[in-house]
């Protein structure tokens, strides 16, 4: 009774603790059309729990998403708050603060059985939730669905960890822990790979896999988790068929190079989270023999040894790995065509294995410098927080955050776009049209794809490669189409930019903010005739 009344104050520490680190996300704004504009600003769809908007929810793909009950807590949200931003982040901040006390009562029981106490749980649990790179996935309020797959993903750990305490009701548990998984991925099927994962904890700390009946049992039971995998895996190919790419599409060398950025990505972002962005942008062109490249690689390779040298000694060091490189992998741009390297939102579920790996150093640490090891854990628990804190006010507002992600990465397009966007909305127009000029510039190919496509002397399978150029990256659509409307509203080659647009329209071309543009086109152009 006295543990279990520790362990529960231990929790409402960790909560309240995550909720103080986050708490200038009630304080912010929408991200603009960052997913917020066409996700919540500009779709009526959710907007309630009724027939109507439960039937959209459950057969809509928007944004390349299946995620049914992500849009029902933003359907409650509606109901609750309207569109005020501040209870929506309230809302996405409680789940990360109740995501924060599962991950206590998890870390409890793993550490326990190394002798590890409530302390030590504590530590692992703020380390996960108070670390910057938490931020995007709660701060951003259209990405809750990373905060709420990441919630039943350790509901799905939990009672999978229960059933292994209790033989007796193993059965009962890990049905409870199939549901869980299954919730997590109707918010989005991030955890693909947790079938994988959980053999991974069967070795190791399950140590079940020693014997043949043992895998055996330990094969069978994951037969309904592979098959909830299998059908949400068929899911997300359907609705990601036009972002997916075979793997003989691009050169094979530069994705595995890509690949092997990722795993270096988060690792080295969860020791030193310096230079967080919104966005992490993939170059025009990737050299795979490049330094950068090459050394993400040999670090990747070199953890691999590493790890596998030391599995004898630290078996929870390898299961570490796997089980973070088993997550992060359907994110490592392997089987998708994206603009993005890696985004700090994928690191929700994946990194969790690394504070447990720090709860267990400073369990050993504890034992030899017992004061000196505390003031360390807090220390660089404060640093975190304080770094979450600035974090969260940079999400505070589009211009903010635009600002921000150019001032890491001076040579984005994608960025100084934003950026133009931003003040454009601003009526700032100068300062705009000099960023989507920036934003052309840093990616002039896009730009000459789209005017040889709107200039309509192409045959087919050229059109073809061309729309593809275009539709690969955003800002080959939006950035030089944002700054012909942006010269077309003060007056200059309304005629032009209105061709443009509607050709790109006939070719097939509608992401967001085509028809908008073209709208305000034919707008100015009326306009200046009823002058």
């Amino acid at each position: 009774m006295r543990d279990s009344r520790r362990a529960n104050a231990a929790a409402f520490i960790v909560a309240a603790a995550t909720a103080a680190a986050f708490f200038p996300i009630l304080s912010n704004g929408w991200a603009g059309g960052w997913d917020d504009g066409p996700f919540l600003l500009g779709n009526p769809f959710y907007r309630g729990l009724g027939l109507a908007q439960l039937r959209w929810m459950f057969t809509s793909f928007l944004g390349d998403h299946y995620q049914p009950l992500t849009w029902m807590s933003f359907g409650l949200d509606y109901l609750l708050w309207g569109m005020n931003p501040a209870g929506y982040h309230a809302t996405s901040l409680a789940l990360h603060a109740a995501a924060a006390v599962l991950y206590f009562f998890l870390a409890r029981r793993l550490l326990r059985a190394a002798g590890g106490s409530e302390l030590e749980s504590a530590f692992a649990a703020l380390l996960f939730s108070v670390h910057p790179l938490r931020v995007e996935a709660v701060a951003w309020a259209a990405d809750r669905r990373d905060v709420l797959a990441g919630f039943f993903f350790l509901a799905a750990l939990l009672a999978y960890a229960r059933a292994g305490d209790e033989p007796r009701r193993r059965w009962p548990w890990l049905a409870a822990s199939c549901a869980a998984f299954a919730l997590s991925l109707l918010s989005k099927a991030v955890a693909l790979a947790l079938p994988a994962a959980l053999l991974v904890w069967d070795w190791y700390p399950g140590r079940r896999l020693a014997t043949r009946a043992g895998r055996r049992a330990a094969l069978i039971e994951k037969i309904p988790f592979a098959g909830l995998s299998l059908a949400a895996g068929l899911g997300l190919r359907a609705a990601m068929s036009s972002a997916l790419r075979p793997l003989g599409s691009d050169v094979t060398l530069e994705r595995a190079a890509q690949a092997a950025y990722g795993l270096a990505f988060y690792v080295g972002k969860t020791i030193f989270p310096a230079g967080l962005s919104p966005l992490y942008e993939l170059p025009a062109r990737l050299d795979p023999l490049a330094p950068l490249w090459l050394l993400c690689a040999s670090l990747a390779v070199l953890i691999t040894v590493l790890v596998y040298r030391l599995r004898r000694k630290m078996p929870g060091v390898l299961a570490a790995w796997l089980f973070y490189a088993l997550m992060i992998f359907p994110m490592l741009g392997l089987a998708t065509a994206s603009y993005t390297l890696a985004a700090d939102r994928y690191s929700y579920i994946a990194c969790m294995p690394w504070p447990l790996l720090a709860a267990e150093a400073l369990r050993r640490l504890r034992l030899r410098f017992r004061d000196g090891a505390l003031a360390a854990a807090a220390s660089l628990l404060f640093i975190l927080g304080a770094l979450t804190w600035r974090q969260c006010l940079i999400w505070s507002d589009p211009l903010s955050l635009w600002s921000h992600a150019a001032e890491v990465a001076p040579d984005s397009s994608i960025a100084r776009l934003n950026v133009g966007d931003a003040l454009a909305a601003q009526g700032r127009f100068e300062e705009a049209a000099a960023n989507l000029s920036a934003a052309v510039a840093i990616n002039p190919a896009c730009v000459a794809a789209q005017k040889r496509l709107a200039s309509g002397g192409v045959d087919a399978a050229e059109a073809s490669k061309l729309r593809g150029v275009l539709m690969a990256n955003p800002v080959c659509l939006e950035a030089y189409g944002d700054l012909v409307t942006l010269r077309a509203s003060r007056g200059e080659d309304m005629d032009g930019a209105e061709a443009f647009f509607e050709s790109l329209l006939d070719w097939g071309l509608r992401r967001p903010g085509l028809e908008s543009n073209l709208a305000m086109v034919r707008a100015a152009k009326l306009a200046r005739k009823t002058r």
